[in-house]
């Protein structure tokens, strides 16, 4: 055994997720093996093997290759809705990869057109900057798991120092603009700190409603296509994001098929809503897209 952010964390359990706390695994001919990395290292070493992560995780050569930055690796970020939270005690960490099939890679399996069209990473994507880093992350993530889950640590280590120092409760949502459910890896070895996610996935959706970790919740995302999907969600207690066609100040309805609406645009950490809730959600895209959206039928 071996101590974990003070909790005794049975070694077989680390091996098993492939992640532990302030250590990165390795494996040598089918052995298991614990080095303590630093920050510096960890990075370095993605550095001189960049040529090869990007190879391995099939995202477009072209934008891989130079999108790697050359200061610190930092793959959680924030966001003006998620830093709202600072205001109810939360220190809250996102990570955003490129949407969908944005990177070459299809990140988002549950996505459909209507969503493509509404998803706001998408729009934020197009300012080069941010595309750039959505895709160095992506690219990381699907071409070394071993190196993205090294680094990730680090990240959320860093971000409960931080929270700890302002005094608030940290938070991490890994899939940002993605829907891998990476967060069930983390929660285990990281019980200080809450991790939630919006998800398209039924089954992970009911799955962690269930409460298997304390600190994972995750919320149904309406797609424009899972109505039913989202009804029995809620008939079973879970909570689902609804999009309506409204701009910013826009009154939300009271009621969506008979569950109360409550208003998903004050903060976004979802972790601490009623049981049974919709979170309703206005349009943040241009125009011009809120009319695609529309048409393809992703508000209810």
């Amino acid at each position: 055994r071996r101590p974990c952010m003070g909790f005794d964390l049975p070694l077989d359990q680390g091996v098993d997720r492939g992640i532990s706390c302030g250590t990165l695994w390795s494996s040598n001919e089918g052995e298991h093996m614990i080095k303590r990395r630093t920050t510096k290292s960890i990075e370095d070493q993605i550095r001189r093997e960049w040529a090869t992560i990007v190879e391995e995780s099939g995202c477009d050569p072209l934008r891989s290759l130079a999108a790697l930055p050359k200061g610190r690796l930092e793959l959680l970020g924030s966001s003006l809705k998620t830093e709202l939270g600072a205001g109810f005690g939360i220190l809250t960490g996102v990570q955003y990869l490129a949407p969908a099939d944005g990177s070459g890679v299809n990140v988002c399996p549950n996505s459909t057109e209507a969503c493509r069209e509404g998803c706001l990473g998408d729009h934020a994507g197009r300012m080069p900057m941010i595309r750039t880093s959505m895709q160095w992350k992506t690219t990381l993530r699907l071409g070394s798991r071993v190196l993205y889950e090294g680094l990730m640590q680090r990240c959320i280590e860093r971000l409960q120092a931080r929270a700890f120092k302002q005094g608030k409760a940290a938070a991490v949502r890994m899939d940002g603009t993605s829907d891998l459910g990476d967060a069930e890896r983390f929660a285990y070895s990281y019980p200080q700190v809450t991790f939630y996610e919006y998800t398209k996935s039924l089954p992970r959706a009911r799955r962690w409603a269930r409460g298997r970790e304390s600190n994972l919740s995750a919320t149904l995302s309406y797609s424009g296509e899972n109505r039913l999907d989202c009804i029995e969600h809620l008939m079973a207690g879970g909570n689902v994001a609804v999009p309506f066609d409204m701009g910013k100040g826009g009154k939300l309805p009271e009621y969506w098929n008979g569950y109360p609406v409550i208003d998903g645009d004050v903060h976004d950490f979802r972790a601490h809503d009623p049981a049974g809730s919709v979170v309703g959600l206005r349009w943040k895209g241009p125009k011009r897209t809120r009319d695609e959206a529309r048409a393809n039928g992703w508000f209810n």
